[in-house]
């Protein structure tokens, strides 16, 4: 398996909210940036009801295996459901492409230490739905009560797709 959610790689990060929209200081893909360890993504809270959520683009077909993700204790997600989408060949994606990885739905603890989720667990041998160019983690449940989340770090492993052209 390797790190597929690397900026080096040409992946990127979107959320549905940052924090005085500053995206340099909080901005999604600050959680990708493992060479420093003081950044993070920092949402505002679901303040009208549209969701929580965290956006990695491969720009490429890959299976993802494994989700790695690292709170700041007091502001994490405590249920979070993975789903995964492909874009088309113009690049389009619409909300009504994401699939969920079956009924994955994964509970982080409240802790600053790194979490690690196992994607293909009860998936059998079907690597189908693990091939994609996104992957998305709605958070649903939050320790905050205002419904923020800090992630310092959000890594996704896998394997790159040997047959994309």
């Amino acid at each position: 398996m390797i790190l597929l959610s690397c900026p080096s790689t040409g992946s990127s990060a979107k959320a549905s909210s940052v924090l005085d929209k500053n995206m340099k200081l909080y901005g999604p893909t600050n959680a990708l940036d493992l060479d420093n360890a003081s950044t993070s993504w920092y949402s505002i809270g679901n303040e009208g009801g549209s969701g929580t959520f965290f956006i990695v683009r491969f720009h490429r077909r890959v299976y993802i295996r494994e989700l790695r993700v690292q709170f700041q204790g007091g502001f994490a997600g405590e249920k979070c459901i993975v789903s995964t989408a492909t874009t088309t060949t113009s690049g389009g994606l619409s909300p009504s492409c994401w699939t969920e990885l079956g009924h994955l739905e994964l509970e982080p603890e409240d802790t600053n230490e790194v979490q690690s989720f196992d994607l293909t667990e009860g998936k059998g041998d079907d690597d189908n739905h693990l091939c994609c160019t996104d992957v998305k983690i709605g958070f649903d449940d939050f320790t905050d009560f205002y419904e923020r989340i800090i992630v310092y770090t959000l890594e996704v492993l896998g394997n790159e797709d040997s047959n994309e052209s």
